[in-house]
């Protein structure tokens, strides 16, 4: 699956409807609710929707495209777990060790002070 964006005449263009509107004593508004609705025009291509289903989709199947593409060991070492939809830290630290993501730069021996042990 590939994102799509959504593509309209006008696109983000939206129309405020006003349900309630108060005035102080001098005229000036203290308090606008508003109803917002798309006014977007003509609507080409709607674009893939954002949420939680789609995005969860996306990133197993990239997830098991790399995974499957580094062989046996690291396929038995992710795991996803679908019935609580939770990546564990386990699960996350496998990926990234699968991806090369893990890598922990070594303190240099010359006169630096303090640790340089951070990811890549």
């Amino acid at each position: 699956m590939a994102f799509q964006n959504r593509q309209a005449e006008h696109l983000n263009r939206k129309k405020l409807i006003v349900r309630d509107l108060v005035k102080d004593s001098n005229g000036n508004i203290v308090s606008l609710t508003v109803d917002v609705e798309r006014a977007e025009g003509r609507v080409s291509v709607e674009g893939t929707a954002l949420n939680a289903d789609t995005l969860n989709a996306e990133i197993k199947n990239a997830v098991a495209s790399v995974v499957s593409a580094i062989g046996p060991t690291a396929q038995t070492q992710a795991v996803y777990d679908s019935s609580t939809k939770v990546a564990t830290t386990e699960y996350v630290w496998n990926v990234l060790t699968a991806l090369g993501h893990t890598k922990i730069n070594k303190p240099s021996s010359g006169g630096s002070s303090g640790s340089d042990s951070s990811g890549t």
